[in-house]
């Protein structure tokens, strides 16, 4: 049996997208994340072990006021092909800025800070956490609703929908590691998938050429009817599309986010 040489053994690896995930992996841990590629978690919905590209957590510069860390999970399915992705841009809604999102696990957040912080429901509204939320995250990342995937077909190029193949993945597992750990960790997680292409927005009244432009990444909500999701308010689910090239804007986003939520639970009134 002939053997690959050296060349096809590296054509082979590229060709896999293996080497994009140790891209990332490689760029995180020198952003001071602690990493683990091909992370296990069971499927919430076929209850089978499955695999993560890329499990990233690093720990905010401030600690609740119990002295526990507060973390940023980053949960990533990793696509290294180099065509174009495409969201449509739409505004955050009045419920998306209210209520908790998904994605915030508080498991000891310590003391609300005031009496009248105590009669909250929760600890989000307790320490009023909406605002840096909303100040940090939500003001400073486009809005996305479907992903568009550029693909050449025949003599042209076509628009394929990817959304889903692009953000379960990273949905699913986010749910896993969060429900594993959501009783004695304070994490702040942010499914996304890490794309090799560029990323752009268009209005939903797109016209020409011109209403498209470029972003460094977004934020993509989806409709899901799973059952592991059916106690919370909505059936919309939320991950990041990020190209390789904005990793590192997207990483400062992160720990923006992290750093805001984590000071606002230090914080005494």
């Amino acid at each position: 049996m002939t053997q690959p040489t050296d060349d096809q053994v590296f054509a082979a690896l590229s060709d896999s997208g293996f080497l994009f995930e140790q891209q990332v992996a490689a760029y995180l841990e020198g952003q001071d994340f602690t990493v683990r590629v091909s992370a296990s978690y069971v499927d919430p919905d076929e209850q089978k072990p499955r695999e993560i590209d890329v499990l990233a957590l690093r720990n905010s510069a401030h600690r609740t006021s119990t002295g526990d860390p507060v973390t940023a999970g980053v949960v990533i399915e990793c696509k290294s092909n180099s065509a174009p992705h495409v969201t449509f841009e739409r505004g955050w809604q009045d419920h998306e800025r209210k209520f908790a999102p998904y994605q915030v696990a508080l498991g000891a957040p310590g003391p609300l800070p005031s009496r009248t912080a105590a009669g909250y429901p929760t600890p989000w509204d307790g320490f009023g956490l909406a605002d840096p939320w909303n100040e940090q995250r939500l003001d400073r990342i486009a809005r996305g609703s479907q992903v568009l995937k550029i693909l050449r077909d025949g003599g042209k190029f076509g628009a394929k929908s990817v959304v889903h193949e692009m953000a379960m993945p990273a949905i699913k597992a986010t749910h896993a590691f969060r429900e594993d750990w959501k009783q004695d960790r304070n994490t702040i997680w942010f499914p996304a998938c890490i794309t090799g292409g560029k990323l752009l927005v268009a209005r939903p009244d797109i016209t020409s050429s011109s209403d498209l432009s470029q972003v460094p990444f977004a934020c993509v909500g989806i409709e899901s009817r799973a059952r592991w999701l059916r106690y919370e308010n909505s059936p919309r689910v939320y991950f990041d599309v990020v190209p390789f090239d904005s990793l590192g804007s997207y990483v400062d986003h992160v720990m923006t986010v992290t750093d805001a939520l984590a000071a606002r639970l230090t914080a005494r009134t």
